[in-house]
């Protein structure tokens, strides 16, 4: 991703990236801001399936 597409997103979302969960995914991985809190309804994914995606990202 180039620089100033890195920079429009965060200025999308307002520098506020804790407030509002976001995961950039790479080539080989997926990020997010150290922090962040992934809320997730229970009809959406059981917590054994958000442990191990939490695991799976880089912060």
């Amino acid at each position: 991703m180039a620089s100033n597409d890195v920079e429009n997103l965060l200025s999308y979302f307002n520098y506020d990236l804790l407030d509002k969960p976001t995961i950039f995914n790479g080539v080989k991985s997926a990020y997010m801001l150290s922090g962040t809190k992934l809320h997730f309804g229970k009809e959406m994914i059981i917590e054994e399936e958000q442990s191990a995606m939490e695991a799976s990202i880089n912060v």
